[in-house]
C-alpha cells in the first residue's frame, strides 16, 4: 500500500512514515496542501494520513477538493485538536477517520486497515 502522509512536522512524518514501512508499505510525504496535490495528481496513492493544521491551511481543505474531484482514496485525519466540531468538520468534509494525536502506533496502523477494509470492499454485506 502506498501512503501519502500530509504533515507538515517533520518529527512526526518520520514516526508516521517509519511505522509503515515496519507495516511493509511505501510512503510519500508532503507538507502542504500543495505538496499533497501534486503527489496526488503524479503517484498512485492508496490512502491519505492527513493533518489539519498546515502551513497553506486546514487540512480539511485538502479533503474537500480530494472528493470534490472524485478521488475515493480512503483518508484518515491525525490531529491534535480533540474538540468534537473539528471532528465533525473533517468527516463531514470527506474524511473516513479521526485519530487524536497522541495515538500509539498500533492504533494508527488499526484505523488504517478498518479504513482500507471499509473503502475496498473487504467487507460483505450479507450476514
Amino acid at each position: 500500500m502506498h501512503v501519502l502522509i500530509v504533515e507538515d512536522d517533520p518529527i512526526v512524518a518520520d514516526v508516521l512514515g517509519m511505522t509503515l514501512e515496519e507495516a511493509g508499505h511505501f510512503k510519500t510525504t508532503a507538507n502542504t496542501i500543495e505538496t499533497a496535490l501534486s503527489e496526488l495528481k503524479h503517484n498512485r496513492i492508496d490512502a491519505i494520513l492527513l493533518d489539519l493544521n498546515l502551513p497553506d491551511g486546514d487540512g480539511t481543505r485538502l479533503a474537500r477538493l480530494v472528493r470534490k474531484n472524485h478521488i475515493l482514496v480512503p483518508i484518515l485525519v491525525i490531529s491534535g485538536n480533540s474538540g468534537i466540531d473539528e471532528k465533525i468538520t473533517a468527516l463531514g468534509a470527506g474524511a473516513d477517520g479521526y485519530l487524536t494525536k497522541p495515538f500509539d502506533r498500533y492504533e494508527l496502523m488499526a484505523n488504517l486497515d478498518a479504513i482500507m477494509r471499509r473503502t475496498h470492499g473487504h467487507g460483505s454485506a450479507t450476514i
